[in-house]
């Protein structure tokens, strides 16, 4: 107790009227496994606290993963002299956002708790106010009963400012925020568009303050959201404040939001894919294809109250991700429900049929960096017939196409070769040792594309050479989970499939000089070119992996696969998204 007390005397204040104290700093906290295991008398002045830690808020108290279904129980206690403090009037104590109910004493005696939907919870402490030092303790559990056992990475705590503050005689406290009730999915005949404060909030937690209230409001209405749930996380008087100067409602009746539960931001605070379809899905003003191939669109403006006038509209023309074309309509000006046809300048007879293409139309007003619409057109799927078959050609024209030659005499390893290409399989363990494709090493070594699982041979066999269908080979492998064949097909021009019985992850490392990586991948954020992976991709077209003069080979599936970063570099596991999957290695073609 005595050292609580040295320590917190700092925080006397002899404050004019209206003004606050802050109670933020330099409490002393302990951590309960739960509700049971907190000491008997932690409310009381004679409670030994000496071998507490220090804690400030706000701030977050976390526990490790494996203790994560654990409802451990954070006990704050400080001491605060109060001569002269407030002379006159009541005090209030405005305790800051608690992740979950807290209960509060002064000087042994209960105040109350907090409410499950309010940011904030103000008590008026001035009948437990002594002269002098005066013990405040608060107790919050990690999560309320009611509530889901909280993600492992999710942090507890008291997340915005705590202060004291006088009211003079005939004055109130601030009145809670109230939300609005909606009806008929409208809010002031707008179509009411809500999300979840929540949903913005990072994986570790975040602390809250007025410049992360305005970073949160503007993320929002980025994405053309009018409206949240009511919450601890929207129900601080102050965020009500901001919300209201910017165009955003606080609904009571709005707990289910149109992104359901997905986060609409990433770990960097950039709008994650989930952000981005709600940005889509949001917005009033609709791009349709009338003659896409030929550039003949129609906007819509869906709004019933909206005239969009002095704006423009910036289009991208997209052939597997790329940016082929561009242009500018420099004025767009449209009435509520009003549709206006416009013919863009370009054609897409000159793009490669396996290109997927897109028209990306970007809407906005002059002058300003607001975008009113954003909306992705597609003109041509993806066609994985249509890129096997032109990949196929592109290797026949760089190499030949004759018998290959199997010889199955040499220990160890079969091997099956042309004039532009090699493949060696080695004959214990059924895998690829070695594949060269027209002067590409694309497999270096044994084990470099297998099953993501242990596998043993139970047999391997391969057919006669065919001038038309190349040599096929059969590996039959045993695993924990039962039996898997892998079917390696390899034409007479030097391209090699592998086809899977069951849809297990590949594991592949490419040749240490194939270090430049470049793939196509489709997302709810729309279609594009990466050049690494680091975390889990899915949607992928194809893959390209390249020497420094791009040169290389080419993975291409006959469906969409997603792909998860792995330690070694250049490495990855490939998980197949179709079955049954196969999987074909080309050589790059760069048009």
């Amino acid at each position: 107790m005595l050292i609580a007390m040295m320590i917190l005397s700092s925080l006397q204040s002899f404050s004019a009227e209206g003004d606050t104290v802050s109670v933020n700093d330099n409490w002393l906290f302990l951590l309960s496994d739960d509700a049971a295991s907190v000491p008997r008398g932690v409310e009381t002045a004679t409670f030994d606290d000496s071998q507490w830690v220090l804690m400030k808020v706000p701030a977050h108290w976390r526990v490790s993963a494996r203790h994560s279904t654990k409802n451990y129980v954070g006990t704050y206690r400080g001491w605060i002299k109060h001569v002269g403090l407030f002379e006159g009037r009541e005090t209030i104590l405005h305790l800051g956002n608690c992740t979950a109910t807290a209960s509060v004493w002064i000087n042994g005696n209960f105040v109350g708790k907090t409410e499950p939907n309010a940011a904030t919870k103000e008590f008026n402490i001035t009948p437990y106010l002594k002269p002098g030092f005066n013990l405040y303790v608060i107790q919050m559990a990690r999560w309320d009963q009611e509530d889901k056992v909280r993600d492992t990475q999710m942090q507890s705590g008291i997340t915005s400012p705590c202060y004291l503050y006088g009211l003079a005689p005939g004055q109130r406290q601030a009145s809670p925020v109230q939300p609005v009730q909606i009806s008929g999915g409208l809010i002031n005949g707008v179509r009411a568009r809500i999300a979840d404060r929540n949903d913005l909030e990072p994986a570790t937690g975040f602390i809250d303050s007025e410049a992360r209230m305005l970073e949160d409001i503007r993320l929002l209405r980025q994405m053309n959201f009018n409206a949240v749930t009511f919450n601890k996380a929207s129900s601080d008087p102050l965020f009500a404040k901001l919300a209201a100067r910017n165009g955003l409602t606080i609904v009571a009746n709005g707990v289910t939001s149109m992104n359901k539960g997905a986060k609409l931001v990433d770990e960097n605070r950039q709008l994650s894919a989930a952000g981005i379809a709600a940005w889509y899905a949001n917005q009033d003003i609709t791009v349709a294809g009338r003659e896409l191939q030929t550039g003949k669109i129609a906007v819509t403006n869906g709004s019933t109250e909206m005239t969009l006038t002095d704006a423009e509209m910036v289009w991208e023309l997209l052939a597997d991700g790329r940016v082929v074309k561009k242009g500018l309509v420099p004025s767009l000006t449209m009435t509520p429900r009003q549709t206006v046809e416009i013919s863009l300048p370009y054609t897409t007879d000159n793009i490669a049929a396996d290109k997927e293409l897109f028209l990306r139309t970007i809407i906005r007003r002059k002058g300003s960096p607001e975008t009113v619409a954003l909306n992705l057109s597609c003109i041509r799927p993806f066609s994985y017939p249509t890129a096997l078959k032109l990949g196929k050609a592109a290797a026949v024209r760089r190499g030949s196409r004759r018998k290959p030659r199997l010889n199955t005499k040499t220990q160890g390893v079969m091997t099956i070769s042309g004039k532009t290409y090699s493949l060696q399989i080695d004959t214990k363990t059924g895998l690829i040792s070695r594949y060269v494709l027209q002067g590409v090493e694309a497999i270096d070594r044994a084990g470099a594309v297998r099953p993501n699982l242990p596998t043993r041979l139970l047999s391997l066999n391969a057919t006669k050479p065919n001038k038309q269908r190349g040599v096929i080979v059969t590996a039959v492998f045993g695993t924990d989970k039962g039996s898997l064949t892998w079917t390696y097909e390899l034409q007479s021009n030097g391209v090699l499939t592998i086809a899977e019985s069951k849809p297990e992850q590949m594991q592949l490392t490419f040749p240490t000089q194939l270090a430049r990586t470049n793939y196509y991948v489709w997302e709810q954020s729309g279609n594009m070119i990466a050049t690494s992976v680091d975390e889990l991709r899915s949607g992928i077209r194809w893959w390209k992996q390249t020497d420094g003069s791009g040169r290389g080979v080419q993975l291409l599936g006959n469906g969409e696969f997603y792909a998860l970063p792995t330690t070694g570099t250049p490495q990855l596991l490939l998980h197949p998204g179709v079955q049954p999957f196969k999987l074909t290695f080309l050589p790059v073609r760069n048009d």
